[in-house]
């Protein structure tokens, strides 16, 4: 047997082997090319390559999320710029050497800009999604998250909430009117675009946040909702009532507080986001009078104008407050609480300022009876209106008149301006102070992107030099191994010569 030349080509076999690995490795650049090269060493690289990857998605997706915030920040810098100017032309206004035509002509250009704002709001989007209206995001409320890991904990998380910037969300800023500050809070809610026959399942009232049920079988009608309403003892706040095709709900006493009031529920009818009519409050007191001791005239200054009655006949509240309707108080209805004189704007934008009852002798000379502070339907002392709300939103809300055409209307309108500026700014410098995290944000995931890069180079690239040493071994003993198989062979050549003979 010629074991030498078994020996050679078994090293020449081996010496192969090893040579294509080298030149494998060599080849692609990696010390890992299956799995047999090193098991273990693939299953942490393939960790590492998910982490790597992920990693490197977070950074785009913070640099998107930077390009909405600046987005955003752009639009808001714009509005900035309007307010500022509706700013000023407030306090051109302001000033009476403008008459009225003047105060009109400002006036149209106040409005114009109150336009914009709107359409700025509502036309600022990032791929297709709503930025200005308080609608975006993922849950549609303003609040978008922004995935900065590659995993699914709250630090993998930036979240960054982008208000509404429309002009009731600004004119809303700080004039907030609650049925607390009021002695009757008046909420309607219409239900003529419903066939309440139909229902089919229970309908909800949800006023002050707490949630009134109504069954089914007893919403068939207005009427039968109200006396359900009424019915219900989880309802302490609030008397319901029915004209027309409003449901109106009024505040028993003057502690009640409105943030919702929403209509949902009905089954097929779906009674859900039932349009509110405007939130009515009244407010004003006659507290220190002695009604039954007047013995001279009364007079109620109101809007400017002061009207008078005869004191004498005035057995009571009621009875004042018939006679001051009577002699022409316009812009107003006059009626009676217990203690109180009330009046109530019949339109909105009426403006009602400070009252006072004076007179009626010795019993009550120049008492103040206070301040319409909050009108119905109107506009209060400082000339903030309450306006139209929808289903879901604070139903007692005011919203900026933005009105300049007098000199009161433009003075409340300065201070409108300076909230509205004021919120503005507030959410810029939310928006940029989370613009400023995300570089460092950025920063961060570039460096640890950059580790696992090389984290996983040292598990699975190739050495070169390690691997062209190897390489050149590896030919020099292919070179030997064939040389010995050769000579090997040549070694027994004798025996071949004596089988020939």
């Amino acid at each position: 047997m010629n074991t030498g030349a078994l020996m050679a080509a078994a090293s020449a076999t081996s010496v192969n082997k090893d040579m294509e690995t080298s030149m494998e490795r060599l080849s692609t650049g990696k010390r890992i090319n299956s799995a047999k090269d090193d098991a273990a060493g693939v299953a942490i690289a393939s960790r590492l390559s998910s982490e790597i990857r992920g990693t490197n998605q977070a950074i785009r997706n913070a640099q998107d999320g930077q390009a909405l915030i600046n987005t955003a920040e752009g639009a808001h810098k714009e509005i900035e710029n309007i307010l500022q100017r509706m700013r000023e032309l407030a306090v051109q206004a302001a000033n009476d050497t403008n008459d009225s035509t003047d105060r009109s002509n400002l006036q149209a250009e106040f409005t114009a800009l109150t336009t914009e704002i709107d359409r700025i709001a509502g036309a600022t989007t990032w791929a297709g999604q709503d930025l200005l209206t308080g609608a975006g995001g993922g849950s549609s409320d303003g609040t978008f998250n922004l995935q900065v890991g590659g995993n699914t904990g709250d630090v993998d998380k930036i979240t960054v909430s982008i208000s509404a910037m429309t002009t009731a969300a600004l004119g809303a800023s700080d004039t907030t009117v609650a049925a607390s500050d009021a002695a009757t809070a008046v909420l309607t809610g219409d239900f003529s675009d419903f066939d309440l026959t139909a229902v089919d399942a229970d309908v909800t009232v949800t006023i002050d946040g707490v949630d009134l049920t109504v069954d089914a079988a007893d919403a068939t009608s207005l009427d039968d909702i109200v006396t359900s309403l009424n019915a219900n003892t989880d309802n302490t706040d609030w008397t319901f009532s029915a004209s027309g095709t409003d449901l109106i709900a009024t505040a028993k006493t003057e502690g009640a507080t409105v943030s919702t009031f929403t209509v949902t529920g009905g089954g097929t009818e779906d009674l859900t986001a039932t349009t509110l009519g405007t939130a009515e409050v009244q407010e004003a007191a006659t507290d220190g009078i002695t009604f039954g001791d007047i013995d001279a005239a009364v007079t109620l200054t109101i809007g400017g104008e002061t009207f008078t009655t005869t004191g004498t006949s005035f057995a009571d509240v009621a009875a004042l407050a018939s006679d001051l309707q009577a002699v022409g108080v316009t812009g107003f209805t006059v009626s009676s609480g217990a203690d109180k004189l009330i009046l109530t704007a019949t339109a909105p934008g009426v403006q009602a300022g400070n009252f006072t009852l004076g007179g009626g002798g010795a019993e009550s000379t120049e008492v103040a009876a206070g301040a319409v502070t909050k009108a119905t339907t109107g506009v209060d002392a400082t000339g903030l209106t309450v306006t139209e709300t929808t289903a879901g939103a604070d139903a007692v809300t005011a919203a900026g008149a933005f009105d300049i055409s007098t000199r009161d209307a433009a003075l409340a309108s300065i201070v409108l301006m300076d909230a509205a500026i004021s919120t503005v700014n507030t959410q810029r410098a939310e928006l940029g102070a989370v613009s400023n995290r995300l570089d460092n944000t950025v920063s961060n995931l570039t460096n640890i992107s950059i580790n696992l890069e090389g984290g996983r180079g040292r598990i699975e690239d190739a050495d070169f030099a390690a691997e062209s040493t190897s390489l050149a071994k590896s030919q020099i003993l292919q070179q030997a191994s064939t040389a010995m198989l050769a000579q090997a062979n040549a070694s027994k050549q004798s025996v071949l010569s004596l089988l020939q003979g």
